[in-house]
């Protein structure tokens, strides 16, 4: 199969969408699929480039606002048609609402089929606040593509709630590469490296640092952890705006010895923060199947996630880990407190999480489902 992926977020982007889109296009690769990615193109960066058996074409944006995105969009058309008229395509697939916008202007004169995946969070508060003039814009842009795909059971009810047909419409997670991501990998060097001592043990909470992530109660739950631990250390993975006002509550709650804020952590670190980590901590307010989370599954760690969105999809309560609802510190607490004071259920959790994540989140598995999809739009149609 001949694929085309639309992603403005992209490597060497740190981010879900970015990831997804990666290992996605490699796992495709892995099947004997030919994949092109469209993306974008900054200053020193090749328009053209071969990584890992894909096919990269960056697209350089004026930064003129409307004119620079009109005129984006325009030359990506431009590529997918001189590929289509090269190679003959068999799907195009977008995976931001910006290159879907870009898949229904293509619509309109080109008979391809289709494919658009709805990753955004933000997509979730428009329709939670009932913005009207923006919901009529999605519906526009997901009515354009001949399938959608969620990577939530929430995102795809929101999608059909806003007017999709549900027949269009597919819930398919998130992946995990269990290779990189697993219980063997190393995290003497890191922990060195952070200046962690030999007996800390360590809370790791990998979050971009934005409201809609939680990170403020994963902060707030701390005071009551350290108050019945010892020698614990609680690491936060990520930078983002919330950053200083997240420091101020710790400064605040006098917790500044307990946390680290690491920043943005490249993701060949990561597996190594995993692991040196005891349990992770997911306090989102808005999430799909979160790639942190997976992430930390298949490195055998047992997780404490908020009860929304993705989250329950991957974690069994009680079995790979506890849900607790959004904004509840008082909860993640009382959860990490009963792990840590309970470790040989703390490392069966992290047993059945690593089995679950092997079983179901692969990214062979997940690039399967999404092929499947190709091929019913193609035969579909």
């Amino acid at each position: 199969m001949k694929i085309c992926i639309l992603s403005i977020d992209f490597l060497p982007n740190i981010g879900g969408i970015a990831s997804h889109v990666y290992e996605l296009a490699r796992a495709l690769v892995d099947n004997g699929d030919e994949v092109h990615i469209i993306c974008l193109r900054t200053r020193g960066q090749e328009e053209f480039e071969t990584v890992d058996g894909i096919n990269i074409h960056r697209v350089y944006r004026s930064d003129i606002k409307v004119l620079g995105s009109l005129m984006h969009r325009l030359a990506v058309i431009r590529k997918i048609l001189s590929l289509n008229s090269k190679i003959k395509l068999d799907v195009v697939h977008s995976h931001t609402i910006y290159d879907s916008l870009t898949l229904s202007l293509l619509s309109s004169f080109s008979s391809l089929p289709l494919v658009s995946t709805e990753h955004s969070s933000g997509f979730l508060i428009d329709v939670d606040n009932n913005r009207k003039n923006r919901i009529r814009v999605y519906k526009r842009i997901l009515d354009a593509s001949h399938h959608i795909i969620c990577p939530s059971d929430e995102l795809r009810d929101y999608v059909i709630r806003i007017g999709i047909d549900p027949a269009k419409v597919t819930y398919i997670s998130n992946g995990v590469d269990v290779t990189k991501f697993n219980p063997e990998a190393e995290g003497t060097h890191m922990r060195k490296k952070l200046g962690l001592g030999s007996q800390e043990k360590i809370v790791l909470c990998p979050r971009r640092l934005v409201p809609k992530n939680g990170v403020l109660y994963f902060i707030q739950a701390i005071p009551s952890v350290v108050a019945e631990m010892d020698d614990i250390k609680f690491l936060v993975a990520g930078d983002g705006s919330e950053l200083e006002k997240l420091r101020n509550e710790a400064r605040n709650l006098n917790i500044e010895d307990n946390v680290i804020f690491l920043g943005s952590v490249p993701n060949d670190e990561m597996p190594e923060l995993y692991n040196l980590s005891s349990v992770v901590v997911l306090p989102s307010l808005k999430e799909a199947t979160s790639i942190s989370g997976l992430e930390a599954m298949a490195s055998a760690k047992p997780l404490i996630g908020s009860d929304i969105g993705g989250i329950p999809q991957i974690i069994d309560d009680g079995q790979t880990g506890f849900l607790v609802p959004p904004q509840r510190a008082d909860l993640i607490a009382s959860s990490l407190i009963s792990l840590f004071k309970d470790e040989e259920r703390m490392v069966s959790m992290g047993r059945n999480a690593y089995q679950k994540a092997k079983n179901e989140f692969t990214w062979g598995i997940i690039a399967e489902k999404t092929r499947r999809v190709y091929e019913m739009v193609i035969t579909g149609r």
